[in-house]
């Protein structure tokens, strides 16, 4: 098992988003704290990755975690920064 690490930010305000589950193959894992922080243990793999925060855009990337718990993004296979901005959904 690795720990992953990471934080969800409101990327107009740079405020960390509550309160949002984070799944890994359709299982919350883990949810974001008062600060958008969050904490994961997991096994290295590769996983479906999604962020279902309320009032902003979903992600949802097919990831590979690595041994040494970063995240890497399958289809374009860059690293999945640590500090995830994320937009406001928009109705």
């Amino acid at each position: 098992m690795v720990t992953v690490t990471g934080k969800l930010i409101d990327e107009a305000t740079l405020a960390g988003i509550e309160q949002t589950p984070i799944y890994l193959n359709g299982r919350i894992v883990a949810v974001t704290d008062e600060d958008g922080d969050y904490t994961l243990d997991v096994a290295p793999g590769d996983y479906r990755l999604e962020v279902r925060p309320r009032e902003f855009l979903y992600v949802i990337r097919d990831v590979q975690v690595t041994p040494d718990g970063r995240i890497i993004d399958k289809k374009t296979g860059k690293l999945v920064k640590k500090t995830m901005p994320l937009t406001r959904a928009t109705l």
